[in-house]
Formats: C-alpha cells, structure tokens, sequence
C-alpha cells in the first residue's frame, strides 16, 4: 500500500481538458485521476489569448473551493517562441506585472503556479512578483543563457517543466540553461516519464548527476504526470503526455517504469 498521489501538473485526462468549459468534463477528467490514485490534484492551463484564459481560470474556481483540485498551473503564455512546444506561438506574450497581478486576481489566490522563460522581458521582475504573492515559479519553454537563468533561480524559481523536453540540449561549449539547471541544487526537475519523451539514458543521466542534498526541501522530480512523492532526499512527479486527446498518462505504469527501469520504489514497497 502506497500513500495517494499529489498531481502538480496535469491538463486534463480520460479526454478531457483542464480548460474545457463545460464543468461535466473538467469533472470526468477529475474523476479518472481519482481512480487512479490521484488524491490531489492541481490543474495546469496552456496558452490561450488573455481573456479566454480568464475564463478558464474562473471556471476552475468552483472546483478549487468544493476541494476536487487544490490550485491552477499556468503553463503560459510567459514562454519563449523558440521552445514553444505544443503552445501557440502567436499567442506567448512577454510578461507584464499588470497583467500578472490581474490574472492572480482572477484566480482568487488559488493560482499555485506559473511556467515562465527567464530569457524574456521582464522575467526577472514577474519571477519576485509572484515570489511575493507565494506562488510557484517554474522555469521552462525556455531558450535562456545560463546567464539568463541564474538571475531567475536566485529571485525564487524553483522548479523545471519538463526537463529535457522544450529545452537547450546539454552543451559541453555553450551555456544553457539546462547546464546551469543540472548544477544547481536548488531545482526540482520534473520529467515526462512515458519511455518516449525522455530516453532511458538521460533519466538515468540526471538520476545520476543531478544535485541532492540531505534536506527534504531538495532533490529531483521524476515521473510521468506529475504525480508527487518523496523518497528520502528524492521527490518523484508524474507527468501526462501534455494536451493530447487524452492529457495524462496514468501513474502506475510510470511507477512501474521508474521501479524497474532504476530500481527506485515509492513509499510503502
């Protein structure tokens, strides 16, 4: 028997989107993450033009307030173009404290999280603000500098999107982001832990050379869904496979994957 898992990152599932506006389906996605072993859930929104992600936004509140989900990740539209991934590029935007303070505001304060680049105009500043409000950063759709990213970790960011994926590749001439990232043992690293987004050796990679640290408050997320549990001075997140027709992958594969594949068992095994 294991503990029930926290899902930090998660569009949708069973079909259904986070940001669908019908709340029936918001519900159902809700309900097969349930059964899968998801006890808390925190739901992630991608880049939408500004007011229909205020929108979105509004129509999770409910769900915030009867206890389904304990908060909104907003993954966009702070992202770079050149690591856009899934994200509509026409629709990133540079970060502006206004409009920042104005999208908190339509959260209620139940926005626990926002995905920004470091490299854009006006990262650094969003970065405190939302330090300062007590929400999450995490640093990723990103085509920053290592120069370019130590700034944002030192002003609170805590937390990588994906690593690996809408990222720098690891170069041994340039530094990016994803080399200052890898040495820097304030990071949280989540991974798309499905066997296909991130290979094999690259998991094993970062097992190996990540930062760690005898403090809880330190280590590496690992996963497929984002889906988050501790061992020992490691966290492990689960996280989906993004905004497909189907926006999550379940965990118990990936805790399979991760068991078998490193040899690393959740709690209670």
């Amino acid at each position: 028997m294991i503990s029930g898992f926290t899902d930090i990152h998660c569009h949708g599932g069973g079909g259904f989107s986070f940001s669908d506006p019908n709340p029936q389906h918001v519900a159902k996605a809700l309900a097969m993450h349930r059964s899968h072993g998801t006890t808390t859930q925190i739901a992630s929104l991608v880049t939408e033009p500004l007011d229909l992600l205020k929108s979105q936004i509004e129509n999770l509140i409910p769900f915030v307030l009867d206890g389904s989900i304990a908060g909104i990740h907003l993954e966009g539209p702070y992202l770079s173009s050149a690591k856009c991934g899934a994200h509509n590029p026409k629709l990133l935007r540079e970060p502006k404290l206004d409009e920042i303070k104005e999208l908190i505001e339509v959260g209620q304060g139940h926005i626990r999280m926002v995905t920004i680049a470091p490299e854009l105009p006006g990262a650094l500043a969003a970065i405190k603000l939302l330090r300062s409000l007590d929400v999450t950063v995490a640093l990723g759709h990103s085509n920053a500098t290592a120069e370019e990213a130590h700034p944002a970790i030192a002003a609170g960011a805590t937390i990588v999107t994906h690593m690996f994926n809408a990222l720098p590749k690891l170069d041994h001439r340039i530094a990016t982001i994803t080399n200052a990232l890898l040495i820097n043992p304030d990071i949280y690293f989540e991974l798309v832990l499905d066997g296909v987004h991130v290979i094999h050796s690259a998991v094993e990679l970062l097992l190996k050379v990540a930062p760690r640290s005898n403090h809880s408050h330190h280590g590496c997320n690992v996963g497929c869904g984002r889906q988050r549990w501790r061992l020992f001075n490691w966290r492990f997140t689960s996280q989906g496979s993004r905004w497909r027709r189907d926006p999550s992958i379940k965990w118990f594969p990936c805790g399979k994957y991760i068991n078998h594949g490193f040899g690393i068992q959740s709690p209670g095994q």
